[in-house]
């Protein structure tokens, strides 16, 4: 979204001056109506916010926010083109706009224009603010009492085992849609960063993958111990290959003893352990770091409308 004040001109702020507070957010709400015939735009996606005086210029100011499209509306362009349209009705040297014929907009000082006033983090807090519903409330509160009674049903069976695993396995299958989402929503305003988000993304999972399965061929083959137990388990350790992906710290809860179940007692030898942790710690810096500094980049100084998809990755990247 994005957030701006207009300037009313001196007849307009007169007229204002003399509305008691009801009448002002009348007068307000009708404005933006009329604003967004002007533009076109739908009616829902200009909504007026408050009103404020400057008394050194003697005038009276709007604030309005513009709202990111949806599916159902008619103009689907983003905040950022709205806000733009919206100000292609001031640059007109004189000449009569759609400003001029509404009873409300005309009170408008097109000399002065709409302007900005969203920071980057006040536009992160819209959008959790408006993430912040319902729905997503409810996801929440079932994926985590889901989430916590598994962890608590595995410390109850097996207090010794690594049960906290559940949570940290989430984390990063959570992590890995994120990332994707991040470059599939947002490929078209990434611009110069798409190339090193795709890179950054694909070039972790392939190193990932290939120690994941470079883990497991040489256990299978060096370690009696484990190439029993795989072939035991040898459907649950391909799913887990395919996640490690993401991260081949993943590979822990095969021996995490989730439960006491021999399915999650893999008998990794020392060799295996050290390799997944130091495949752990270098996604730091082939995954981890490189993905925040495009996050950090992508926030503070393109000129794009952040959404939830880049402040997701960007929560998950830090």
């Amino acid at each position: 979204f994005k957030i701006g004040y207009i300037r009313l001109n001196v007849m307009g702020t007169d007229h204002f001056k003399k509305l008691n507070d009801v009448e002002k957010k009348n007068f307000s709400e009708q404005m933006s109506i009329e604003i967004a015939k002007c533009i076109p735009v739908d009616r829902q996606r200009i909504t007026y916010l408050n009103h404020f005086v400057n008394y050194k210029e003697n005038a009276d100011f709007i604030t309005f926010k513009i709202n990111p499209p949806n599916e159902n509306n008619f103009n689907k362009k983003s905040s950022k083109e709205v806000f733009e349209d919206f100000n292609k009705l001031f640059d007109v040297n004189g000449y009569t706009t759609a400003l001029d014929i509404y009873n409300n907009t005309q009170f408008i000082d097109k000399k002065f224009g709409f302007h900005q006033i969203t920071k980057r983090w006040e536009e992160i807090k819209g959008i959790v603010q408006d993430y912040i519903n319902p729905t997503t409330i409810v996801l929440f509160v079932i994926s985590a009492f889901l989430l916590t009674g598994l962890y608590l049903f595995g410390r109850y069976k097996n207090p010794m085992g690594f049960n906290i695993i559940v949570f940290k396995a989430a984390l990063i299958i959570f992590d890995i849609v994120v990332d994707i989402n991040f470059i599939v929503k947002n490929k078209e305003d990434l611009q110069k960063l798409l190339i090193p988000s795709i890179v950054f993304n694909i070039f972790p999972i392939i190193i990932n993958i290939c120690l994941a399965f470079y883990i497991f061929i040489f256990e299978t083959r060096k370690n009696p111990k484990f190439a029993d137990w795989f072939r035991e388990n040898s459907k649950l350790a391909a799913i887990i290959t395919l996640f490690s992906s993401g991260n081949v710290e993943l590979l822990h809860l095969l021996d995490s003893n989730f439960a006491g179940y021999k399915l999650f007692s893999a008998p990794f030898s020392s060799k295996a352990l050290r390799w997944i942790f130091w495949g752990g710690f270098s996604n730091i810096f082939i995954e981890d770091l490189p993905q925040l500094i495009i996050q950090i980049i992508y926030a503070t100084t393109l000129n794009t409308e952040y959404n939830i998809y880049a402040l997701s990755a960007l929560v998950t990247g830090s």
